[in-house]
């Protein structure tokens, strides 16, 4: 049997025909059976074409993709669940660029000095309009966590903290290192969390000497002056992403002279932490610091896109099992334009196949399934982090999430001894799927498991701990902090990851169909489970880390 998509892109006046080859005999009510490879490479073929432009966030290309998957949400008859009766869930983003009173200055000794923005600091894109002058105190490395505390024991209410980038140093590296969860306590946001919890009016992030990076970035490699959305920052609205204080990044040379009116030099005191394994403060009442932040903010529209397959069950039915995919990439930049077909393409595409098999399903299950395209998720996540907080389906109803990112490639990349990683040849990885996320609900794992020995993927259930945080790069991220078992189907890193390499011609569309396959029968028995999987917290993530 052959089929023709002709899609009218909601709101644009644009339609878009697309002839899919023959999709063979269907088995009697089993929608799985109408997810092919054929279907597949049309699909990809359009979502990763020139014509959608790498979908960069921000762009006129990624409003017909978000289109274009909600008129196929529709075709398939799934129930519009986003904002007032539409397949959209709507949430802004901003950019930011350092406006004209960004001010650093430090006064102690009766000596004052100034400092040069782009040159001596970074203003944090996230910092709000405001101009803060107080008495400093030096934080070593500005850490709050339940076994390492820079702040226990110290008074920073009304003062500017003072604090070292990046984390601890220790001869046994490994073990301190599984104490932290680095995103979580050591990103700019999270130290800027915590200087606000613990009083502070201002937050000054000195670039640590020891690491890679021995001096802030340039202005323009910051806050890029061009309009391509592959470089430009992005942060959400009105969300977590802004910070409550002033925050800037100061190179090592800056952060001698904010510290030299104590008589104290930031090596002494970063050698007298790392040595002593211990959090440092030390207060610094001799000197006041000027710290004055101006950014210039633009808005930028963004969305999910959500369709609902409702259950049968009258009381069941208001339980949820989620199914995500990203749906923005790079956009283009220099000529050149990063398609991202394994990147997300290639997940979307499985939401688009899902909703089809679901419509040719005859037995509905007794809950409810959700997909949802998530948008700017290249951004930092930020379409599911915004859905998290504000659910489209309560998150208490909500059994389980399954995530399709990058599930199209071969794995192949080159050994990391420094991060654990061992060579991956492609020959060897034609049939192989990672399965992130076991760890948070030992049940999940074995349903995907059981369910496997039906389609025959080989399953490798690694990188939840793993150097590179793979676990909290993609958008099941944000559901396992809320304590949703989740899975995420990835097929792994490739040469072409990020790079306008990322193309449909290097697809395996015969994996594809499988792994699609899985997580439609996956999602079917989570809605049909007498009891749902139990989340568990493992020991190598703390209650914090969540």
């Amino acid at each position: 049997m052959s089929r023709t998509l002709v899609v009218l892109l909601l709101g644009t006046g644009i339609f878009i025909s697309i002839g899919l080859l023959p999709a063979g005999e269907l088995e009697s009510g089993s929608g799985a059976e109408s997810i092919t490879r054929h279907d597949i490479q049309a699909v990809i073929g359009f979502l990763a074409s020139d014509h959608l432009k790498g979908r960069g966030n921000g762009t006129p290309s990624l409003e017909l993709a978000a289109a274009y998957i909600a008129s196929e949400f529709q075709r398939c008859s799934l129930k519009a669940s986003g904002d007032g009766g539409t397949y959209f869930q709507n949430f802004d983003l901003y950019s930011a660029r350092p406006g004209e009173d960004n001010r650093l200055g430090v006064v102690s000794e009766n000596r004052a000095r100034s400092f040069q923005l782009g040159y001596d600091y970074l203003p944090s894109s996230g910092s709000p309009n405001v101009s803060v002058t107080a008495p400093a105190a030096f934080v070593g490395y500005g850490i709050t966590h339940p076994q390492y505390d820079d702040y226990a024991g110290a008074d920073v209410r009304g003062k500017i903290a003072i604090a070292l980038s990046r984390w601890p140093k220790a001869d046994d590296e490994e073990s301190l290192l599984s104490k932290f969860s680095l995103e979580d306590y050591t990103s700019p946001r999270a130290k800027a969390r915590s200087a606000a919890q613990h009083g502070a009016l201002g937050l000054i992030l000195v670039v640590d000497p020891k690491g890679r990076q021995k001096r802030i970035p340039s202005l323009e490699e910051s806050f890029p002056p061009d309009s391509s959305p592959r470089r430009k920052p992005m942060a959400l609205e009105g969300g977590s992403d802004g910070n409550a204080l002033p925050v800037v990044t100061v190179n090592p040379d800056v952060g001698e002279q904010l510290l030299a009116g104590a008589g104290h030099t930031l090596s002494h005191l970063q050698n007298q932490i790392d040595q002593n394994g211990r959090p440092h403060f030390l207060d610094l009442p001799g000197t006041r610091i000027l710290l004055q932040t101006s950014l210039q903010r633009q808005r930028i529209p963004s969305r999910n896109v959500a369709g609902l397959w409702e259950g049968s069950d009258p009381k069941l039915k208001e339980e949820v099992v989620v199914i995500g995919a990203h749906y923005d990439h790079e956009g283009e930049g220099n000529g050149q334009i990063w398609n991202g077909a394994d990147d997300d393409a290639s997940g979307t595409t499985g939401l688009l196949e899902l909703a089809e098999a679901f419509e040719q399903t005859t037995r509905r299950p007794k809950r409810s399934i959700l997909l949802v395209a998530w948008g700017a998720e290249e951004k930092g996540l930020l379409g599911s982090r915004f859905y998290v907080h504000r659910p489209l389906l309560p998150l208490e109803n909500t059994v389980a999430m399954l995530q399709m990112d990058m599930i199209g490639r071969n794995e192949q990349h080159d050994a990391d001894p420094r991060n654990g990683v061992p060579e991956e040849k492609a020959e060897n990885n034609k049939n192989t799927v990672n399965v992130l996320g076991s760890p948070f609900s030992p049940e999940l794992k074995s349903l995907v498991g059981r369910l496997n020995e039906a389609v025959g993927l080989e399953l490798r259930f690694r990188y939840d701990f793993d150097r590179q945080n793979l676990i909290k790069r993609s958008d099941h991220w944000p559901f396992l902090q809320k304590k949703v078992p989740a899975a995420f189907f990835f097929t792994g890193l490739h040469p072409d990851y990020h790079t306008p390499r990322d193309t449909p011609d290097k697809i395996n569309y015969e994996k594809m169909e499988k792994i699609i396959r899985l997580v439609y029968r996956t999602a079917v028995e989570l809605a049909n489970a007498t009891t749902p999987p139990r989340f568990l917290q493992p020991e190598k993530f703390d209650q914090g880390s969540l």
